[in-house]
């Protein structure tokens, strides 16, 4: 009799056990509604259907306890697929969701002509002000909630007056940067970017925690890598999670083919997607967290004053000389998008709170790293380079001349840096870099 007590309290903490793990929190109404609800309702138009379809019904359902943003979301249904008109109304349910103190964000794109809405969820807002004119904007920080087939290169934009930071996609960058591969192109540029990044980062945050952080990437990464290659053998895509964490939802996804059931057999051992997950919650523990967060808080501040600068400073100014003959004399549309970017560049090596060491860093890649092309910010980061390295650079700056500038520039001390700055605004445009006034602490 003991013995089969014995076995019934083992087995009902085994229920315990998996019935605690396989409970998750009740997903907030808010959150089904932009995550899933809105996104539904875009791919059903994408797919042709009516704009009052199922999914637009169930869309304005789940909007129901916020009759404003329920009726700004009525709206996207007679806009679509107009980009105008879509906007305006994209824009109408961010200020509807403003509001009624709901943390979302709706993001209108258009890539190919075709309309998409992204969604996301608001992780913190910044009021900056610039001084001269005393206009306001409210850069966000936002985090993507919707799983549409859509894959951003952008840290950050502000378009339509909302300067908002892309946490995951910076997470993504900063893993991208702290995974160890062996390069079979090395590229100088990059090489020398990354010794100085890590050099910088060694003052600001704790070395042997990022040092273990760093393992942890690499040990998810590897194990990531291994089991990508079983599901492509088996022609089966599943989108690696754009975030610093995985979490739940991924697994979730991936179980199921683990299972002896599947037809042709598992893809791989459900040991491994184990060891997986294992790896992913190493990277959400105190230790591993707290110092990647670090990190990501610096680089997201960059992006920040860089896109704060944009939204502040909207002036139809004349395109340095120097910009025009690097773009081309006959370009101007292309100068004149270079130009903003030149100056959003000047605004984030002058306001942002970490080292400008960092942004000068990134100025040197994107003019002569691995990735390098003819955008914009290429351009605009040739123009800078040059005008502060000194250069003449009329076809632009070598690698061999932007390894040095990034060197000689990241050796000063960050207020004799940043004030080569202001002289380099002064010598590209004639005058000084007009002041913006960032956020409290």
């Amino acid at each position: 009799m003991k013995r089969i007590a014995a076995i019934l309290v083992v087995l009902g903490a085994a229920a315990l056990f998996l019935f605690t793990r396989s409970t998750k929190p009740v997903e907030a109404p808010g959150r089904a509604l932009f995550r899933k609800q809105l996104p539904g309702w875009v791919v059903a138009r994408s797919r042709g259907e009516a704009p009052g379809d199922v999914a637009f019904e169930a869309m304005l359902t789940g909007a129901e306890p916020w009759p404003s943003v329920k009726a700004a979301l009525e709206e996207l249904g007679p806009a679509w697929p107009d980009e105008d008109r879509l906007k305006v109304a994209a824009r109408d349910v961010n200020v509807a969701l403003r509001d009624a103190g709901l943390d979302y964000w709706v993001d209108p794109m258009f890539p190919g002509r075709r309309p998409v809405l992204t969604t996301y969820e608001v992780l913190s807002r910044a009021v900056w002000t610039a001084e001269d004119s005393g206009v306001s904007t409210e850069a966000i920080h936002v985090r993507r909630l919707d799983r549409l087939n859509l894959e951003l290169g952008l840290l950050g934009h502000a378009g339509g007056d909302q300067p908002a930071i892309l946490r995951d996609r910076i997470e993504v960058n900063v893993l991208e940067r702290l995974r160890v591969d062996p390069d079979e192109y090395p590229n100088e540029v990059d090489d020398t970017a990354n010794t100085l990044w890590r050099e910088q980062l060694a003052r600001l945050v704790n070395v042997e925690e990022l040092k273990e952080a760093e393992a942890r990437v690499n040990r998810r990464e590897v194990l990531l890598r291994e089991m990508e290659k079983r599901l492509k053998g088996g022609k089966v895509h599943v989108q690696r999670p754009e975030r610093l964490v995985f979490g739940d939802d991924y697994f979730e996804t991936l179980e199921p083919l683990t299972s002896n059931t599947r037809r042709g057999g598992p893809l791989f051992l459900a040991s491994d997607l184990r060891a997986l997950q294992r790896a992913d919650d190493a990277l959400a523990d105190t230790v591993g967290l707290r110092t990647l967060v670090q990190v990501i808080d610096l680089e997201a501040s960059i992006v920040e004053a860089h896109e704060v600068r944009h939204a502040l400073d909207k002036r139809d100014v004349p395109v340095p000389a120097l910009l025009q003959r690097l773009v081309g004399e006959g370009d101007l549309r292309f100068g004149r998008m270079s130009e903003r970017e030149l100056r959003a560049f000047l605004g984030q090596l002058h306001d942002s709170k970490p080292p400008a060491c960092l942004s000068v860093i990134a100025l040197g890649q994107l003019a002569r790293g691995r990735y390098a092309s003819s955008t914009p910010h290429f351009f605009a980061a040739h123009a800078l380079l040059a005008t502060l390295g000194d250069l003449e650079a009329e076809r632009g700056v070598s690698k061999e001349e932007v390894v040095k500038v990034m060197k000689d520039l990241c050796a000063l001390p960050d207020a004799e840096l940043r004030s080569r700055v202001e002289n380099a605004c002064v010598t590209l445009y004639g005058e000084a870099l007009s002041e913006v006034r960032a956020p409290s602490p």
